[in-house]
Formats: structure tokens, sequence, C-alpha cells
């Protein structure tokens, strides 16, 4: 649990942060591309500035009710 941290320069690096709550944080500048992140709570409003990779940001589209299409 890490409700309303403060990340200054953190560093997760093959993590697993599978259910992980993040609600509060300011996840400006927080790099997840290498972490496991299935089952997180993360607040929308907090994650300007983080970074994904291509696989988490279909992920979070998905979590959000959209629907993505992979074959076009």
């Amino acid at each position: 649990v890490f409700t309303n941290g403060i990340f200054k320069k953190p560093v997760f690096k093959d993590c697993g942060l599978s259910r992980c709550d993040f609600m509060g944080c300011e996840l400006k500048g927080v790099d997840f591309t290498s972490d496991m992140l299935s089952g997180c709570y993360i607040e929308l409003s907090k994650i300007r500035g983080a970074v994904f990779s291509p696989d988490q940001a279909v992920m979070l589209i998905k979590t959000l009710g959209a629907k993505v299409k992979e074959d076009f």
C-alpha cells in the first residue's frame, strides 16, 4: 500500500506490484515499464507523467472500459 505516497525518483525494477494501492499518489516520473501491475488501484488524475509499456497502456485503457481494436 502506497496510499497518498510522494515519490521522489522511485525505482521499481522488475517488481511484482499486482494489487498495490497507489490511490492519492502522484506518479509523475514513475517508470512502471518492467513491472507487473495487474489489479493495481491507480487514480486516473494522478497518472499524468507516469511511464508505461505498450501492453500496460492497453491494460489501463481496458480497465477504463474502453475497447481496444488490435487488428485493424
